[in-house]
């Protein structure tokens, strides 16, 4: 139960869901749960700001950003 927990809470903080668990707070599932919600959030946050890098890794010196690919 705790295991599964962990993975609900993990797909909420990573769809951005509030972080109130559908367990007992004061229950080993539900502090699992909150566990898996700040990981979840903490994997969006890399994610979000991986792809702002690459973002702007593609804008060029002046700030506009560069065409790529094929007409």
């Amino acid at each position: 139960l705790e295991d599964r927990a962990y993975e609900e809470g993990v797909a909420a903080g990573m769809q951005g869901k509030d972080p109130t668990a559908p367990y007992d707070a004061a229950s080993q599932a539900g502090q699992r749960w909150l566990q898996g919600w700040h990981e979840g959030q903490r994997q969006m946050r890399e994610d979000l700001e991986a792809a702002m890098s690459k973002k702007n890794a593609e804008k060029s010196p002046d700030g506009s950003e560069l065409i790529s690919g094929h007409d």
